[in-house]
């Protein structure tokens, strides 16, 4: 074999470099490739004498190698260094069970009469404990046979790469093996061969190419430049397109096509268009040119000449003065379509209604042609009455192409066209129950869907988001690359319809490539668009053929689209009459609902239905609300989610500007913590809904970019940019409740954290207004500069306030005057207090007005804060889970307080709660009791 890959493969043509050309510049370009097929067939003549264990005399060393190797078949023009052409599809080898091997067929050769060289005495000896013997298949070769040899030059046989041969399929007696099913044999046409090629050396050179790619039933030459092999499956027919079509053979390049069964019922309906078209025109007889455009323009197909030869019995093509081709109705015919039809069947023969249809009087005979189905502007629900109601009266099946017409006649329902709407029929592919597909005469009818075929469709998941349009399966896993190209070049095209002629420029222009139909094991960019049916719809006939996207297809790229709106909104719902201004503002153009293949909404929003990520829900006002189907967290999942929380907000403590990165997110969890961050453990799928989970801890910045921000909730950022205050306090004077200026704050802040905190992360546009607000903290002036004091630690502050709580609680009343407040305080706890010391516990109480009267109301916080003192009081100690189902805590309670979960908040007030036994930290397995020391107490 030659090869470009390694030069170890160079060897098997010469042992050196002195000699390279020695042996093959001696001999003629056929005899060239003879001698390569040679080469092949000794090297598995050689192969098959090894006697392996458990291998039955077969090589399995050799034979396991190739099974993981790819094969290299050595062109037959040009250098003896081609480029391997890509081939999507994998080469499925025979004899892959270790007691099914090819030692169990028997392949013939063909018979040769060149000059066969001398064996080495090595390869003489391994040729005749041979288990497999080779003879000829070729209809013109002789009935001897010979074995192929190897070139007297040719390298030892350790260095030729193995290749598996094509094999003649028979059923061995003994062997297990069955012969392949004849409905399931294909038969491929090769084409276009060089003729200056000897008949015999052809059919050699054919089988070479061919033994690396498939099993080989039969292979003939019926011309210099025409064969036919016939393979035993529609998938070994892909591989032989995908490998050889268009391949270079001498000095042209082969044509592998398929080959219609002419028995079959579409070859009969072709030959009725035929009769038919012919029976129309005058003297039954037209110009072949003119007679082929014709039938394009009448039955929307076109028709070849081989084709119309292949059916003498319906027509005679003769040459008139002028050499010019005619086609003529045969004489005999001419009466009998007069009486009957060419074939008897209850099935549709021609592309139109014979009830409903009438061909316009005016029209000529070379005008009558069936016009394509127009755009319509109409819900899915009122043509599906219609189309159910035809059904039933047409035995099942409609014509599509005049599908119009037996609406009109019929139902006396006329159809407006509307340019501006969405084909009509695409429209008939989304009715439920519903399907358009070819008949046994390549007919385009509308018929009920079989009820398995419907039920597939009606459970179908529309919103799997994550997986390929194309579903898997080893037979279509080579096309679900060039189906989600598909849907990408489609969509871009208005109301994601194109031209079918469009396509092929269109994705070149697109995806920088060409679209080459013989990879994926087609000849026709039609075949390869039927092959993709889940994904494209093909519309029209002939040169009015349009491509667009399945009713399937566009349920699930709506779907994708409205899981990335959802996603990005708080409470990750929308209402059905925001929807088309939202999806307007997301994509950056008008939204129009056409493109989506339908002409109301409401048609594309039923296909929810079936989603299991997207749920609807009427409202009363007539509105839809769409939202995300939220999974319910197991008790565990919760419990684990709680502690996240808390761990984000030890995470963000230390971050610049309270903020991390989404995409640095995962990776900073990992080095703060040294363990992953495993959404598993939550019980969800994606970071973002985890991120959700605890939104009142943490904020996610609404856009799509990959720089988008994940930041904490304001008010946890003042919390802990209070916490951050009093420790800098402490630290740089020695004493708590020292007054020191906000400048100084801020400078020993920027050195410590190695940032320059900015208002905007605490929600204030200055810094002046955020220290305000920070609890624990007043802020005044003096001296022309803004001093600053913390009473987070002072505890007779601390206590001031529990008891001013005390005091509202005995009220009983929502609001409390002011001066009512302070007058009960006074006569209570023997201290006088004013306004601005009420102020000062704005962590705990808030002063509003009420009817032009200053009130005092308690802050959440508080309240909560109280609630548990009553409950705790209850008891002489009282665990932490006990006092979550006393207090019906929730996931988002203690969020609404600037708190990851209750521990932080019972840690918070220490001065309050305290732990059972020894601990000074109270845990989620703690008992709690209250502080002796406290005056809530």
């Amino acid at each position: 074999l030659i090869s470009s890959r390694s030069s170890r493969s160079l060897t098997c043509v010469t042992m050196n470099n002195s000699n390279t050309n020695t042996y093959y510049d001696r001999q003629s370009f056929p005899d060239l490739v003879a001698n390569l097929a040679a080469e092949n067939t000794k090297m598995y003549n050689m192969r098959q004498s090894y006697n392996g264990q458990g291998g039955g005399g077969y090589n399995m060393k050799y034979y396991n190698y190739y099974q993981q190797s790819t094969p290299y078949v050595p062109q037959m023009y040009g250098n003896c260094f081609p480029k391997q052409r890509y081939a999507p599809y994998p080469n499925h080898q025979f004899g892959g069970n270790i007691n099914v091997g090819p030692t169990n067929y028997t392949i013939a050769t063909n018979h040769s009469t060149l000059p066969q060289p001398l064996l080495t005495p090595h390869s003489q000896q391994q040729s005749q404990h041979s288990s497999l013997s080779f003879q000829s298949a070729s209809t013109s070769s002789s009935t001897s046979s010979s074995v192929c040899q190897l070139p007297d030059h040719a390298p030892p046989p350790q260095l030729i790469q193995p290749l598996l041969p094509a094999v003649l399929l028979s059923g061995v007696p003994g062997s297990g093996i069955e012969p392949p099913d004849q409905k399931e044999m294909v038969v491929l046409q090769i084409s276009n061969l060089d003729s200056t090629i000897e008949e015999h050396k052809m059919h050699q050179f054919l089988m070479c190419q061919l033994k690396p790619i498939t099993p080989v039933i039969s292979l003939t030459i019926e011309s210099p430049s025409l064969a036919k092999v016939k393979v035993p499956t529609a998938q070994c027919a892909k591989q032989v397109v995908a490998n050889l079509h268009r391949k270079k053979i001498g000095h042209k390049r082969m044509v592998v096509s398929y080959i219609k069964d002419p028995s079959s019922a579409e070859s009969s309906a072709l030959r009725c268009q035929v009769a038919g078209l012919l029976k129309d025109v005058p003297f039954c007889s037209l110009p072949i040119n003119r007679f082929r455009e014709l039938f394009q323009s009448r039955f929307k197909s076109s028709i070849s000449v081989l084709d119309l030869y292949r059916m003498p019995d319906v027509c005679a093509i003769t040459l008139d003065k002028n050499e010019e081709k005619h086609i003529s109705l045969q004489p005999a015919l001419i009466d009998t379509l007069k009486n009957s039809s060419l074939v008897e069947t209850s099935q549709h023969s021609v592309p139109y209604c014979m009830h409903h249809f009438k061909q316009e009087k005016e029209k000529g005979w070379a005008e009558q042609e069936i016009e394509p189905l127009p755009n319509v502007m109409m819900p899915i629900n009122q043509l599906q009455a219609l189309v159910y109601s035809l059904l039933k009266s047409h035995k099942n099946d409609i014509p599509v192409a005049s599908v119009l017409y037996c609406i009109e006649h019929e139902m006396q329902v006329k159809i407006v066209p509307n340019d501006e709407g969405v084909p009509l029929e695409h429209l008939l592919c989304c009715i439920r129950g519903v399907q358009i597909a070819n008949n046994s005469f390549g007919i385009k009818v509308l018929s009920w869907m079989d009820h398995e075929q419907n039920s597939t469709k009606d459970n179908d998941d529309a919103c799997s988001v994550n997986l390929r349009y194309m579903p898997k399966s080893p037979s279509n896993e080579f096309l679900q690359q060039i189906s989600r190209e598909v849907v990408e070049l489609i969509k871009m095209s208005p109301k994601s319809t194109m031209k079918f002629t469009r396509f092929i420029p269109a994705y070149h222009n697109h995806f920088g490539k060409q679209c080459r139909v013989a990879d994926y094991g087609y000849t026709r960019l039609i075949e390869l668009f039927e092959a993709l049916s889940p994904v494209v719809q093909v519309m029209g006939d002939g040169e009015n053929r349009h491509i667009t996207l399945t009713h399937r297809t566009q349920i699930r790229r709506f779907t994708n689209d409205l899981l990335k709106i959802l996603r990005n909104r708080t409470n990750k719902s929308i209402l059905l009459s925001q929807l088309p201004m939202v999806i307007a503002h997301t994509q950056n153009r008008p939204f129009d609902v056409t493109d989506y293949g339908v002409c109301n909404i409401f048609d594309i929003v039923d296909g929810l239905v079936y989603s299991n990520a997207i749920t609807t829900k009427l409202q009363n006002d007539g509105d839809m609300l769409i939202s995300i189907v939220k999974r319910k967290q197991t008790i565990s999942e919760l419990d684990k989610t709680s502690v996240f929380a808390g761990e984000v907000v030890e995470l963000f403590r230390k971050a610049p500007q309270f903020s991390i990165l989404f995409k640095k997110f995962v990776r900073s969890y990992h080095y703060h913590f040294g363990y992953q961050c495993r959404l598993s453990d939550y019980g969800l799928l994606k970071l973002a809904d985890l991120l959700e989970a605890v939104s009142g801890i943490v904020e996610m910045e609404q856009t799509n970019d990959e720089d988008r921000k994940i930041y904490l909730n304001y008010q946890v950022g003042l919390r802990i940019f209070a916490e951050q205050v009093q420790e800098i306090i402490k630290t740089f004077t020695g004493k708590p409740c020292t007054v020191v200026r906000l400048s100084a704050i801020l400078h020993i802040h920027k050195n410590q954290y190695g940032y320059q905190l900015q208002p905007s992360s605490l929600g204030f546009s200055n810094m002046y207004d955020a220290i305000k607000a920070l609890p624990y903290t007043e802020v005044f002036e003096s001296g022309g500069e803004y001093m600053v004091i913390s009473h987070l630690e002072d505890p007779a502050f601390r206590m001031r306030t529990y008891a001013v709580c005390m005091v509202l609680v005995e009220f009983r009343k929502a609001r409390v005057p002011l001066p009512e407040l302070l007058r009960s305080y006074q006569l209570r706890f023997k201290e006088f207090l004013n306004e601005k010391n009420i102020c000062s516990m704005k962590h705990a109480l808030t002063i509003e007005m009420d009817k032009g009267l200053q009130t005092v109301t308690m802050t959440a916080l508080m309240k909560f804060v109280m609630r548990m003192v009553q409950v705790v009081k209850q008891r002489t100690s009282i665990s932490v889970h006990d006092l979550k189902l006393a207090m019906t805590v929730s996931l988002g309670t203690c969020f609404e307080f600037g708190y990851p979960n209750l521990e932080a908040v019972l840690n918070a007030f220490s001065d309050v709660f305290v732990a059972g036994g020894n601990s000074t930290f109270i845990s989620d397995k703690s008992d709690i009791e209250l502080n002796r020391d406290c005056i809530c107490k």
